[in-house]
C-alpha cells in the first residue's frame, strides 16, 4: 500500500472517529438535558408538596389556635361572671377589659 493509500485511510478513519465523537456529544448532551428536565420536574413536584404541607401545617395551627382561644374566652367569661356576682358589675367590666386585652393580645401574636 502507498503512503497516499494510507493517507486516505488515515483521513476517512479521522472523519468517521470525528462524527462518532459529534453524535456521542449529540446523544450525552440529550441525555443531560433529559436528566435536567427530570430533576426540575422532581424539584417542582417536591416544592409544591412542601407548599401544601405548609398550608395544611398552617390551617390545623390556626383552627387549634382558634379552639383553644374560644376556651379560654369562655372560661374567662365564666369567670367574669362570677367575679361579676360577687364583686358587682363595674369590677367585672374592668375584669372583663383586661381579658379582652389578653385576649387580643394573643391574637397579634
Amino acid at each position: 500500500m502507498s503512503g497516499a493509500s494510507e493517507l486516505a485511510l488515515l483521513v476517512e478513519a479521522e472523519a468517521r472517529l470525528d462524527r462518532e465523537l459529534a453524535d456521542a456529544r449529540r446523544e450525552a448532551a440529550a441525555i443531560e438535558r433529559t436528566a435536567r428536565e427530570r430533576v426540575e420536574a422532581a424539584a417542582a413536584a417536591l416544592a409544591e408538596q412542601l407548599a401544601a404541607e405548609r398550608a395544611r401545617v398552617s390551617a390545623e395551627v390556626e383552627t387549634e389556635t382558634a379552639t383553644r382561644l374560644a376556651a379560654i374566652h369562655a372560661e374567662a367569661s365564666a369567670a367574669i361572671e362570677r367575679f361579676e356576682a360577687v364583686r358587682g358589675p363595674r369590677a367585672a367590666a374592668i375584669a372583663a377589659g383586661v381579658v379582652d386585652a389578653l385576649v387580643a393580645r394573643v391574637h397579634a401574636e
